[in-house]
């Protein structure tokens, strides 16, 4: 039975702030997402977020008056060609230790296939007194993608940023703030472009950013070896974000190739704004804030490109297990946290999806809010095995299962005679296709391709889908069900079984 991303969208919002709540949800994966852009140079003066992209014609950066260019002083430089990008450094630290917000040299650069920069801003740019800078970029050779910001000279770089933003000449987009996770995420995202396997269908600049939490940067940072924790990284990023997509694209799934294309598109879009909501934020309530809202603008995205809460439940569980897969090869406090994170994802998904289907099911008012509360503990269980260490991947199973007991004692006690009968039946007949896609997961190894392990992960979860529910297992129920519960009792099973056993 499917069910609308606009439901989901009022599930996970009701789930995520209880979770944060009960101690801050982790960053929310679905992976996928799409081109970055950007751009800037501005000049010594950087310009508030206010001055940016206001109705003043008198600063306008891609007019024609020389004497009024705020990229630079050569009436040379075509402003025709150029657009800006705005933003701050927050926590300014470099190989030196600690250094003054004011004055940090801000460059951008274009990232090449091979991970190699070219540089593009011009003029000499450098942060205000606050850390804020503004910088233009030259787009003489057309519309730009994956632009880095970077802040500090050469050997003493303070951070960078990648802008998740399409720019055309005159444009103006505001980066997130520099921060020890942008700077991750700008080292993961070069070493997965160096890598040579970066396919531009489903790999994006915006889908890696969704993997990478604060909490996940700060632990790579910690780490003995950072250079081998960002190459994990890369790979696993690279497989989670394939993963996603092709499993979308199932047959048993049901995601048409233009659905996902949207799907990418649209968080793009909804990244970019997030982070202008994070450049205007002030003090961690509103940074918080910022994240909820923006959990809640990408479901109703990718809603709005065709995707149900179904199909982006398989996606995420699926996605999660490629990212778990490759960063098991990094230390213990990094791996531990990782693991969390994808698990964090995947269980938001899960539990909103299992909501809506609880509904459908029939279940009354007081077992659904018995499941809804259920699932508020597993993710806050879920988040809290981050600082286990190597005891998270225990914990987390752990959750699930006090989880999946719960819900499976919920929906037990809700049906009687013949009804009870089927659904210990369809639970028996689903079991039996669950260990088949648990022994085919025990089966990847992180020696073998990213490539190759998204594509096994993708076919199994697909065919765990088609396995739960065929029409025999519908047919199982169909005689104490109507087929629209009968389907959504097998989704509840599907989202049971898909999780950590």
């Amino acid at each position: 039975m499917k069910t609308t991303m606009k439901t989901m969208m009022k599930t996970t919002t009701k789930t995520t702030t209880k979770t944060r709540q009960a101690a801050r949800l982790l960053t929310l994966l679905l992976c996928a997402a799409l081109l970055a852009m950007s751009t800037g140079c501005g000049g010594d003066d950087a310009q508030s977020p206010g001055q940016v992209g206001n109705n003043d014609p008198n600063n306008d950066p891609g007019n024609n008056d020389p004497n009024n260019d705020p990229g630079n002083n050569d009436p040379n430089n075509d402003p025709g060609t150029q657009a800006q990008i705005s933003g701050q450094v927050q926590g300014a630290e470099s190989s030196m230790g600690q250094v003054s917000l004011e004055g940090i040299a801000i460059a951008a650069f274009q990232v090449q296939g091979d991970g190699s920069l070219s540089a593009i801003s011009e003029g000499a740019t450098q942060t205000d007194a606050q850390g804020r800078y503004t910088v233009t970029v030259d787009l003489s050779a057309g519309v730009a993608t994956d632009i880095i910001v970077r802040a500090g000279e050469e050997g003493q770089e303070v951070g960078s940023v990648i802008v998740t933003e399409t720019l055309e000449a005159g444009d103006e987009a505001t980066a997130a703030p520099i921060t020890v996770e942008s700077s991750v995420e700008v080292d993961v995202y070069i070493e997965a472009r160096a890598s040579g396997s970066w396919d531009e269908d489903e790999s994006t600049s915006s889908g890696l950013r969704a993997l990478i939490s604060a909490e996940l940067a700060e632990a790579l940072v910690a780490s003995g070896d950072y250079e081998s924790g960002v190459e994990a990284s890369a790979r696993a990023t690279l497989s989670a974000m394939s993963t996603w997509s092709q499993t979308l694209r199932q047959e048993a799934v049901g995601a048409s190739e233009a659905e996902v294309s949207a799907a990418l598109e649209a968080q793009a879009e909804a990244q970019a704004e997030h982070d202008a909501r994070l450049d205007e934020a002030e003090g961690e309530e509103e940074r918080e804030q910022a994240e909820e809202d923006f959990i809640e603008a990408l479901a109703g995205a990718w809603g709005e490109a065709g995707l149900t809460v179904e199909q982006t439940t398989l996606a995420a569980r699926a996605s999660a297990d490629a990212f778990i897969l490759y960063t098991a090869e990094l230390e213990e406090g990094a791996e531990g946290q990782a693991r969390s994170d994808s698990e964090a994802t995947a269980s938001t998904f899960a539990t909103a999806s299992i909501e809506a289907q609880a509904a459908l099911v029939g279940l009354g008012e007081q077992s659904q809010g018995a499941i809804a509360e259920a699932g508020v503990e597993l993710n806050a269980r879920i988040e809290a095995a981050g600082e286990a260490g190597q005891e998270a991947e225990r914990d987390i199973e752990a959750a699930w299962i006090d989880y999946r007991a719960e819900v499976e004692a919920q929906l037990s006690a809700a049906f009687e005679g013949i009804e009870r009968a089927a659904f210990e039946a369809a639970s028996t007949a689903v079991e039996a296709s669950i260990e088949a896609h648990a022994a085919i997961l025990a089966s990847l190894s992180a020696s073998d391709d990213e490539a190759e392990n998204a594509a096994a992960l993708a076919e199994a979860y697909g065919a765990l889908r088609a396995g739960v529910l065929a029409e025999g297992n519908v047919e199982l129920l169909g005689e104490a069900f109507a087929e629209a519960r009968a389907e959504a009792v097998l989704e509840v099973l599907l989202a049971l079984g898909a999780g950590p056993r």
